[in-house]
């Protein structure tokens, strides 16, 4: 059972899943710690994520100036490399549970440029109770290959926050980014 983000990241590490790489920070690390993370991970743009709390504070396609600055407001957090440059080849987003009857339940977006909460909090495609035993999974670009992964990789039986591109992306260099698990 997946209780909070710290359990979804370690399960992420723990199974191996495609991820960005990301860099834990507190209110107590220092500017010197920041610009090693940066020295190690050059990117034209980053992410800032707030870790203390489920949905917490998140900011998308920062420079390192941002980063910096906006990490003052964090007492513990996590900076990663922004997808804003893969955007263009976003193909399908949002999150996804498929229980153990095969009952699957989504929100997803196909819309390029926004983030991967904006795409669930304001999904193009619902899903409710969809039987796939019954049915064939629904013509939606990118679906059957989440679906695959999650059966892949036995996520069966939790939420799944994923983006989909035409590139590969993330530390495993695939096509999906899995941001986070949830039971809870």
């Amino acid at each position: 059972m997946i209780k909070n983000k710290y359990e979804s990241d370690y399960m992420l590490k723990k199974l191996g899943l495609n991820r960005m790489s990301e860099k834990m920070f507190t209110e107590n690390s220092t500017l010197d710690d920041l610009n090693s993370f940066f020295e190690e991970n050059i990117y034209e743009y980053y992410n800032i994520r707030d870790k203390s709390t489920s949905a917490g504070k998140f900011l998308y396609m920062k420079t390192k100036e941002e980063v910096l600055e906006a990490s003052k407001q964090y007492k513990r957090y996590a900076i990663y490399e922004s997808l804003a440059m893969a955007d263009d080849k976003l193909v399908l987003q949002g999150d996804i549970e498929i229980d153990n009857d095969f009952i699957m339940r989504a929100s997803l977006s196909d819309i390029k440029g926004i983030s991967n909460r904006v795409a669930m909090q304001k999904p193009i495609y619902n899903l409710y109770n969809y039987d796939l035993k019954e049915k064939r999974e629904p013509l939606i670009k990118g679906l059957s290959e989440v679906i695959d992964y999650i059966s892949k990789n036995y996520l069966i039986g939790m939420i799944v926050e994923f983006s989909l591109f035409e590139i590969p992306v993330g530390i495993n260099k695939e096509s999906i980014i899995i941001w986070e698990l949830r039971n809870y």
